[in-house]
């Protein structure tokens, strides 16, 4: 019989839950405690003093942190030596108060010996070389390569929040000095707008109140405006719909406007006569310093999907550069005069030139070409070095299969483009890679890993301040898929519904913003009752002398108006008559929220800096919501002063387990426990999804297991591949029974595509998404495409329950996973949990398809879970892949479970 082995750590040691099911072996629950409590044991043992430690004049300790725990017991005068690289590592002088570095140690005398010889064989490093030049930055702040398409900046209510919203585009976020002023000038009217940040997020909660500066700005006028106190980055508006981008834009430090110059990347300049002799010029390094371990590989493709250029396209007079808002190019791509060169694929809009150089805006004459034939063979002409394609327009918005290639004949499409240094394995010895990172950058993480041999980036939002705008809530917020962006969020965390409303996530109850001049209520008076049009509202925030906010007492409407007459707990009891009323959101909902951290098993604190990882990231997320009447009873008793939280009574608690695997996957584990009774309760939804962003080909939704159905007059089957802003559905499309397939389970997933990738999100099939139970737990709507949005909200519970007693529980597991698009089928992809490992594949073809297993499920065993009619699982285990036969092209699926 085995023994359990202890690790040398301070493990916590968890309680064990009711529900849990009761299990043995090495990492089994019932074991788990006794492991723990033995690694306590083996760190306590570690860190015992021996006899020698204590009366030896003599010492050694790993770290300066365990002397110092223990410097109470060494004599004075004694040697301590400390192997924690710092100030003092190595030998130290004890004298029984101070800890002094020994001038003998053997480490200051190789540091002196090495000091001098420094002098004789200086290398100099790129800070050193960099101390001799002039760093030459843009004059113009505005880089166009880099501004956010399809983002505007509001104005009036939330004047300085920034939004999505197609035809539009402001700067990327311009690095500012707090006190400085910048002035901003163009050629033409432009958009006005202009904000200043904490950050780099975009977030509401990173602007800085009060630095909005709005209307447009005309031709050829200066506007000038100072970074405030705090404000780290700005933004500022540059087109709309109806207004096209200048074709200069000028945005300078200091507040007179000069010549307008274009923006140029930062570069070094050095003095030759400050350069010293024994630097050695690059024509100069011998072979000997090449690495022999490295091949470089070209891809055909020399169109790069990554360095697209928005907002600009090739005169169709005479192939020049021209800037206009909705238009998108090709980068410079490098040609050899003479040679003959095969652009084929979809594009929404036709033309080619050739140029001088990859910055020229001037084609080279007579080199434009217009032809909308597809395949089209090209040669560049004497002088060229770079040609440049057109891509797309604002009407015309999609390009898909796009390949630029050497010679006459156009081959299968390769999305991969560029040039790959890769390593020889023959040159490899005692390595390790890691293409798995988690990176925190102060209240963002970025979880990177790879798919299909191309990296994934998925980044999310951790906290922020609570406020009476905002809760906090884990946030997904961009997903990258081989460096190009797949979307970008503001909103992408599912919330409940239930007290009447949408709540929880981003979600809060509803509160009205009333203005009227010089109201006279301090935070004396919050919390304070008052009366109008037969109801009673309750202030809950002071913004300044001229606004307040109230919120309904018995509901969750909000204020329209009339007089508000004193009801009780005022200091400040005089009527008030607002002048204006303006919805928002009532937050923070959510009480007692935790949110921790661990990699591969092991808890890590939250800070920044980036760290690898072989297996998984998770974090772990929790809060209590409290329903809005027994906030603001809570406010009543406890008014008088500016609340920033609430701790009333909690209805409901809320678990998330975010685990990001190393594939490019997340795995959401979630449960909710009524806490009390919840007398109104409509959904669960756990997981939703915003659609995938535009410019990446066309975006198509598929739904498995469902069949074709006709809604609002317009004809749908997502079992098959489907146009999803070309279909730009009325009303929201609810997938229940009657557009579920015959004779399977109900729906629950959905896939979106584009030219590059596959984005799969739904619910594993166990917990409470069993195939059996879902039928009971979310008739309504198994799944749902919101129709203003086209987000997808797959739902776990709705319509199981109308209200909640106090112990309902549910708990289910959903996805979010990416994978590279392929012709061999429509999806393939690997979800992980600790109560079942699934393959889910999808075909839209007939074919015998071997399919490829992650090197975690190599040669276990597996069932078949479900599957469609059309497919025949060949194989009868599971080596490092499994054979499928589809026996048509209709649509096709499999489901394996592994063991």
């Amino acid at each position: 019989m085995a023994n359990l082995q202890g690790e040398k750590q301070w493990s916590p040691v968890r309680v064990l839950e009711t529900n849990e099911l009761a299990r043995g072996g090495l990492n089994g629950n019932m074991n788990e405690q006794a492991k723990a409590l033995l690694d306590r044991t083996e760190w306590l043992n570690e860190q015992k003093a021996n006899k020698s430690e204590i009366i030896q004049g003599h010492f050694a300790f790993n770290t300066l942190a365990d002397f110092n725990a223990k410097k109470a017991t060494v004599p004075a005068n004694s040697t301590v030596v400390i192997a924690e690289a710092g100030a003092n590592q190595g030998e130290n002088i004890w004298n029984g108060s101070t800890l002094t570095k020994s001038a003998y140690d053997p480490l200051v005398q190789a540091n002196a010996y090495a000091d001098i010889k420094e002098s004789n064989a200086k290398t100099y490093t790129k800070n050193e070389v960099a101390k001799m030049a002039n760093t030459i930055t843009s004059k113009n702040l505005y880089n166009p390569a880099v501004k956010q398409v399809n983002k505007y900046i509001l104005s009036g209510t939330n004047s300085g929040f920034i939004r999505a919203v197609n035809g539009w585009g402001i700067t990327e976020f311009i690095s500012v000095v707090p006190g400085q002023y910048y002035t901003i000038k163009c050629n033409a009217t432009k958009r006005g707008g202009t904000a200043f940040y904490t950050d780099n997020t975009g977030s509401d909660s990173s602007f800085i109140a009060g630095s909005y500066t709005g209307g447009d700005l005309a031709a050829n006028t200066a506007r000038t405006v100072q970074a405030p106190t705090g404000a780290k980055f700005m933004a500022v508006s540059l087109y709309s719909d109806t207004i096209a981008e200048p074709s200069q834009v000028m945005i300078e430090a200091g507040e007179a406007a000069s010549a307008y110059t274009p923006y140029t990347e930062p570069t070094l300049a050095i003095k030759e006569d400050v350069l010293p002799n024994n630097l050695v010029k690059q024509d100069q390094i011998p072979d000997l310093v090449k690495k022999p371990y490295e091949k470089v590989i070209t891809f055909k493709n020399l169109f790069d999907l990554t360095k697209v250029k928005d907002g600009q396209y090739l005169n169709s007079t005479n192939g020049g550069i021209m800037v206009s808002a909705g238009w998108g190019t090709s980068d410079a791509i490098p040609v050899t005069a003479g040679q003959q060169y095969t652009i084929s694929g979809i594009r929404g809009r036709a033309g080619v030139a050739f140029f001088a150089s990859a910055t020229t805006t001037t084609a080279v004459a007579g080199s434009y070409n217009g032809a909308t034939t597809s395949p089209l063979t090209v040669t560049a002409p004497a002088g060229a070095t770079h040609m440049r394609i057109n891509l797309y327009s604002s009407s015309v918005p999609t390009y898909s299969n796009v390949q630029v290639e050497a010679g006459s004949t156009a081959t299968a499409y390769d999305p991969t483009s560029g040039t790959k240094i890769l390593v020889d394995a023959s040159q490899i010895y005692n390595a390790a890679t890691a293409a798995n990172t988690v990176t925190f950058a102060g209240q963002t993480v970025t979880v990177k890993s790879m798919v299909d041999g191309l990296p994934v980036e998925m980044s999310a939002l951790l906290t922020i301040a609570a406020t009476h705008d905002k809760s906090t809530v884990f946030n997904f917020i961009q997903d990258k898929f081989n460096k190009v962006t797949q979307r970008t969020m503001n909103d992408d965390v599912a919330p409940i519904r239930a007290f009447g409303t949408t709540i929880g996530a981003n979600h809060g109850y509803l509160k009205t913003t009333i203005t009227l001049a010089a109201h006279g209520k301090t935070n004396a008076d919050v919390g304070s009752v008052w009366n109008s049009g037969g109801k009673q509202w309750v202030i809950v925030e002071i913004i300044s002398t001229s606004q307040l906010s109230i919120t309904s007492r018995t509901d969750n409407t909000g204020f329209v108006s009339g007089k508000l007459e004193h009801s009780s707990g005022a200091v400040n009891t005089a009527d008030m008559t607002p002048t204006a009323a303006a919805d928002s959101a009532f937050h923070p909902v959510f009480k007692n929220r935790k949110l921790t951290c661990s990699i591969d098993g092991k808890p890590v604190v939250i800070a920044d800096g980036e760290t690898e990882y072989r297996n998984n990231v998770t974090f772990n997320e929790s809060y209590d919501i409290m329903a809005k009447n027994d906030m603001v009873e809570w406010l009543i008793t406890h008014g008088g002063a500016a609340a920033m939280q609430y701790d009333a009574d909690a209805s409901i608690s809320l678990s998330m387990n975010y685990c990001f695997d190393i594939d490019g996957g997340c795995v959401i584990t979630s449960d909710l426990l009524a806490l009390k009774a919840v007398t109104t309760f409509t959904d669960f939804m756990l997981l939703q999804a915003i659609k995938m962003a535009a410019g990446n080909g066309t975006v198509e939704y598929i739904v498995p297991k469902s069949k074709a159905f006709t809604q609002d007059s317009v004809s749908y089957d997502f079992s098959y591949p489907t146009d999803i802003i070309a279909k730009n559905p009325a009303n929201d499309i609810n997938f229940n029974a009657a557009k579920n397939a015959d004779g399977l389970t109900p729906v629950n997933r959905l896939l979106q595509r584009n030219d590059q990738v596959v984005f799969a999100t739904g619910f594993l099939p166990i917990l409470d998404a069993t195939p059996a139970s879902r039928v009971t737990n979310a008739p309504n709507k198994y799944l749902q495409i919101r129709a203003s949005s086209l987000k997808v909200y797959p739902a776990l519970i709705d319509g199981l329950k109308t209200s909640l007693a106090a112990g309902d529980y549910f708990c289910g597991v959903g996805y979010r996973k990416y994978a590279k698009r392929t012709t061999d089928r429509t999806s393939a992809i690997a979800v992980r949990h600790k109560l079942g490992d699934f393959l889910i594949v999808d075909w839209h073809q007939a074919k015998t398809d071997s399919v490829s297993l992650p090197a975690d499920y190599a040669g276990r065993s597996f069932e078949v879970f479900e599957k469609s009619a059309n497919v025949e699982v060949l194989s009868k285990t599971a080596t490092n892949r499994v054979v499928f036969r589809t026996s048509s092209a209709a649509p096709a699926f499999a489901v394996l479970l592994f063991k």
